[in-house]
């Protein structure tokens, strides 16, 4: 079940491969995988190249930091996104190391390296869900995060389920093909409500 984006232009097949399951394998994720997919975002572009991201890693059934971020997804994230073996949390840090001055750029750049990772993670056969829903707080506190750090994200990490019988489980726009807003409802030029062309 592969569901490749149909878009207007010619894309990069990673790109039209890349979207957020609800149902993974119970399979584990090799080592080196994990490691490609973290070297992937550690060369996204970054203010200063600052790199303000960081990364919690939980893999099922290795480390005590599995559970500690699957007991932050809320009820909803916890119900499919456990039969994931890999849980992230990324981080990105507020203050500039160089002058220790605010980086406003530090969630835009964690996520230029999620997206890095995501990515890597398509050319692996590997998907990757990213998820909002999660007591942040939690996670700063159960994790022990510094307060010049901020919690961003949550991330389901594995090998999507192909499994027919499960498909019920899934929902509909997962199984079929994909689709996005048009260029021109965010895209402007000249003024706010002068869409691109």
């Amino acid at each position: 079940m592969i569901k490749l984006a149909k878009t207007i232009y010619d894309l990069h097949p990673l790109i039209k491969k890349r979207f957020s399951p609800h149902g993974f394998k119970d399979e584990p994720i090799e080592k080196e995988q994990l490691l490609k997919l973290l070297e992937a975002a550690s060369w996204a572009p970054s203010s200063y190249n600052e790199q303000p991201w960081r990364f919690i890693i939980g893999i099922k059934g290795d480390t005590g930091s599995y559970d500690k971020i699957f007991s932050c997804l809320n009820e909803h994230n916890q119900h499919w996104a456990g039969s994931a073996p890999v849980l992230l949390i990324s981080v990105g840090k507020k203050m500039l190391t160089r002058n220790n001055a605010p980086n406003r750029f530090h969630a835009f750049d964690s996520g230029q390296a999620v997206a890095m990772m995501s990515i890597q993670a398509a050319h692996e056969d590997i998907y990757i869900h990213q998820m909002g829903g999660f007591d942040a707080i939690k996670a700063q506190k159960i994790f022990h995060i510094p307060e010049e750090y901020e919690v961003l994200a949550a991330m389901a990490v594995g090998k999507i389920k192909h499994d027919p019988s499960q498909m019920d489980e899934i929902p509909k726009d997962e199984i079929f093909y994909r689709n996005r807003k048009e260029i021109e409802s965010f895209t402007f030029e000249n003024d706010w409500e002068i869409p691109f062309k």
